[in-house]
């Protein structure tokens, strides 16, 4: 009997890939949304947290998001949380936003990973030229796109824009999404300078080829597709400058002046980004707390909830995972602080907060690793959450943002007054 042959997944050309478009249904009326307030929008995500756990097992099996679930969120109203109020939107802050997220990052942290990132993209259009807002907000009430840096694209000047070409990796949100958001060096007489002078230009979504690359061990569900761009014009009101993406001040700051649109993006990233880890642990302690409740230890008739140990392990995961949301929630407020002072660009807060998030995401792992360590081999079975929340996180860990060497190492320089060596900060 001969034995079948086995290709690996590396070794297969990837096949372009369908997207699901935004859906005008789904948008609210001006009436409903100017009806929204954070506890409306975080008792709409609770409500929709039974549904999203549901259906996190097909989400994985599926590697993208799904659109009944997406329609949903969209629906809720999350996706205008950081719209301009002058374009209809809500404005609303970090903390809130964790307020919001966390129940869909518990149900399923592809699910909060991806929407938490188009939330968060909404952010970063704000910091485009008034221009390209006052065109994309004549049609829609806000935009869902990724949001790419690596590798990046080449882009050379034509009349009125510019040419780009990409193949751009990392594509969280490109499966529900209608624009994309791409970083390119710029080309100069063919070549690109040194350094390097960076851009990130808008692009409809009908104007790329998404190619089927994401078979990942953990954040199964996001769809982080690769994307394609081949000689495609973009508008130059439609670039934002790297400086102005890092800073956080791009030609929306003339319009849209609410400090929080301040924030600069690696602190903002490292943040938000941290809401599936948290939404992860904590439901895992949950499940692990309930599982104790019920569980009987094997041989005996013992409740687990009744051994020392696993009272040790409980305690010991919770505070992790407690001690995790406390330190994000921190960095919201410093990185805040030092907004509403004026003093943004203070890189020993950028890379504090940047440190904190690091650990908070160490924080996150390590609670997981107990609550597996304690559940038996039953939690390693695929139809148990347990076990693709450890991946997930797993998975988050790897960001660049969350190198715990690296970050530890900005913030003790900073702590010795010396300069950053690194460029994320």
């Amino acid at each position: 009997m001969n034995s079948p042959k086995i290709v690996p997944i590396t070794s297969q050309e990837p096949e372009a890939i369908g997207i699901h478009y935004p859906d005008s249904a789904d948008y609210l009326s001006k009436e409903e949304v100017a009806g929204l307030t954070p506890q409306i929008l975080r008792e709409r995500t609770e409500a929709l947290k039974p549904m999203i756990a549901a259906r996190a097992r097909e989400t994985e099996l599926a590697r993208r998001p799904l659109d009944d679930v997406w329609s949903a969120l969209c629906r809720s109203g999350i996706f205008y949380h950081f719209v301009p109020k002058r374009y209809g939107g809500l404005e609303l802050g970090m903390q809130e936003l964790i307020d919001i997220m966390l129940p869909v990052a518990e149900a399923c942290a592809s699910t909060g990973w991806v929407s938490t990132f188009c939330v968060e993209h909404m952010f970063i259009f704000s910091q485009f030229s008034q221009e390209a807002q006052d065109e994309i907000y004549a049609e829609v009430p806000y935009i869902l796109f990724p949001g790419l840096m690596g590798p990046p694209g080449r882009a050379r000047k034509a009349p009125g824009g510019y040419i780009v070409n990409a193949h751009w990796k990392w594509g969280s949100g490109v499966m529900n999404s209608d624009w994309v958001m791409g970083q390119c060096f710029i080309e100069e007489d063919g070549k690109i300078s040194a350094p390097p002078h960076s851009a990130n230009f808008l692009i409809p979504s009908r104007e790329v080829t998404v190619l089927d690359t994401w078979h990942m061990a953990g954040m199964c569900g996001t769809g982080s597709n690769d994307i394609i761009v081949k000689e495609v014009f973009v508008p130059e009101h439609r670039l934002l400058e790297g400086k102005n993406f890092i800073n956080s001040d791009g030609p929306g700051a003339a319009i849209n002046t609410n400090p929080l649109y301040r924030i600069p993006i690696v602190p903002f990233t490292s943040i938000t980004s941290m809401i599936p880890a948290l939404g992860a642990a904590r439901e895992a302690v949950s499940r692990y707390r309930q599982n104790s409740l019920e569980r009987t230890v094997v041989g005996s008739m013992v409740k687990s909830m009744d051994r020392p140990a696993v009272q040790l392990r409980m305690s010991q995961a919770d505070l992790l995972a407690r001690n995790a949301e406390i330190l994000v929630r921190n960095s919201c407020d410093v990185i805040m602080d030092a907004v509403n002072r004026g003093d943004s660009m203070n890189s020993e807060v950028r890379r504090l907060v940047r440190a904190q998030n690091a650990y908070a995401m160490t924080l996150c792992r390590d609670a997981i690793t107990l609550v597996m360590e304690g559940s038996g081999a039953g939690a390693h079975a695929l139809t148990n959450p347990l076990q693709r929340y450890q991946r997930d996180v797993n998975m988050v860990a790897g960001h660049a943002l969350y190198d715990l060497d690296l970050a530890h190492e900005a913030h003790g320089r900073g702590l010795f007054g010396l300069e950053p060596n690194s460029p994320i900060w």
